[in-house]
């Protein structure tokens, strides 16, 4: 049986409702989606407005974030209006209608991380591509975690 993947969203979406595997548009997000795909795994989308999705679910773009540090006050300046995100309730009540249990790979900022271990305390978290990266290069910044998808493609990196 595949890993589970997950994936969590981004700020740079398409102006248009897409499946959420394609709705955002960040190097990093499109690189994790295939590499989900390539180890044969359908790819879940933590989403900050709708929560734990599957992929090919079609959502509209949003403007919700799970990151603490969001300056509303630049959003409102550039005459964006942020929606709250959803609560994490939400999210636990999808992890277990997804029947999610055990280990998961979470794709994803410290903020999704955490919002994740929220939701599901007994899920066991694990970024191989962080881990890694920070082992090869000191850092763990998203470029880095793509160059290790492309090496890693169609496997899973080893744990540490």
């Amino acid at each position: 049986m595949p890993e589970t993947v997950i994936i969590g969203c981004g700020k740079l979406k398409h102006p248009r409702p897409l499946p959420a595997q394609h709705l955002y548009r960040s190097v990093y997000i499109r690189y994790a989606v295939g590499w989900s795909k390539s180890i044969g795994s359908a790819p879940l989308i933590l989403s900050a407005k709708y929560g734990l999705i599957e992929g090919t679910r079609t959502i509209a773009p949003y403007t919700a974030s799970f990151k603490k540090r969001l300056d509303g006050f630049a959003a409102e300046a550039a005459g964006i209006r942020l929606e709250r995100p959803a609560p994490v309730s939400l999210v636990a009540e999808q992890v277990r209608a997804l029947g999610l249990s055990g280990s998961v790979i979470l794709l994803a900022g410290a903020d999704y991380r955490r919002v994740l271990a929220e939701a599901a305390p007994d899920l066991e978290q694990r970024n191989p591509f962080l881990e890694l990266a920070r082992e090869r290069f000191s850092d763990g910044r998203p470029g880095y975690q793509v160059k290790l998808m492309r090496e890693f493609w169609g496997k899973v990196p080893p744990l540490m």
